[in-house]
């Protein structure tokens, strides 16, 4: 969902804001890189670069858990209309409420991360994946105020998100950033 989305998007940004790509990467790219143009458009790739989305991962799942986040409480969802038709008012409404996702402190690399130059800037792709996720909501349906309740619930078993980061390197304030 857009929420879920937004959510992820903003705690991954948080954690990456705290994160130097060169405090990171030292393998990949030494300090003396920041000043060096040549040398940031000849980086080797190495495991650092696994390692650091582990670790970004790792300070988004402890945020997760120390925000109370997993489960994330979802809002709650309300249509209705109103219609008069000759002298007679018809309504409905419809409503989901107590809706929850479970699992989003799963958080974790699939795959290995690849590192990318363009310009002034590392790119860092990879895979990220949520295990074992769980969601639900209960609602209820009304016509003239008579209508059913409803409770629905899923249970995904895992699912993929591919994420993208970037650093300007010659900008030594820059903080990594997810597109």
């Amino acid at each position: 969902s857009k929420e879920l989305s937004s959510l992820l998007y903003k705690e991954l940004n948080k954690e990456l804001g705290a994160v130097k790509l060169q405090d990171i990467l030292g393998g990949v790219m030494p300090s003396y890189a920041l000043s060096h143009k040549k040398m940031v458009e000849s980086m080797p790739y190495d495991s650092s670069t696994n390692s650091y989305i582990d670790q970004v991962l790792a300070g988004a799942r402890a945020e997760i858990s120390k925000a109370g986040l997993d489960p994330l409480k979802l809002p709650d969802q309300r249509a209705s209309f109103s219609k008069k038709i000759v002298w007679v008012t018809v309504r409905g409404e419809a409503k989901l409420f107590n809706g929850y996702l479970r699992g989003l402190s799963t958080l974790h690399r699939i795959g290995d991360a690849k590192l990318e130059t363009s310009g002034n800037n590392v790119i860092i792709q990879a895979t990220i994946g949520i295990n074992g996720i769980k969601a639900g909501y209960s609602g209820h349906a009304k016509f003239q105020g008579i209508g059913p309740s409803i409770s629905a619930h899923a249970d995904i078993s895992h699912a993929h998100i591919y994420i993208k980061l970037s650093q300007d390197l010659l900008n030594a304030n820059a903080s990594p950033v997810l597109h």
